[in-house]
């Protein structure tokens, strides 16, 4: 929860995050704690935040296996209706202007994903 909040209440400060190494911390709490909803969840969150209108942080979650750990929380935790927001949310943030990331969670089977839940970005 300390990551989502952070990232929440950070504002513009988001990219001092991202700079000291926050989305490699949400990305390996993601790893860590796949079977906890919450963790996912926060994390979601955080990548939403952190990503948003954001080139370099878009570029720099998809680098290192956000999309899919995005992705893999959706099919772990599909019965969360608020993780499932939470993480549309987050692959909307990743894929905004960025074609090359929006490929990658296509091919991933993030579309797919994204209509299964019926959450309307």
């Amino acid at each position: 929860e300390a990551l989502g909040s952070i990232a929440a209440r950070c504002g513009k400060d988001l990219q001092k995050v991202a700079k000291a190494g926050g989305i490699e911390l949400v990305l390996a709490a993601m790893r860590e704690h796949a079977g906890s909803e919450g963790v996912q969840q926060c994390a979601c969150a955080a990548l939403h935040s952190i990503a948003a209108n954001h080139g370099k942080s878009q570029e720099k979650v998809a680098q290192a296996g956000g999309i899919e750990l995005v992705l893999a929380a959706m099919q772990g935790h599909a019965g969360s209706e608020v993780l499932q927001q939470w993480a549309c949310e987050a692959l909307g943030a990743i894929a905004m202007d960025n074609g090359e990331n929006q490929k990658k969670i296509g091919e991933a089977g993030g579309i797919e994903l994204v209509l299964a839940c019926g959450y309307i970005l």
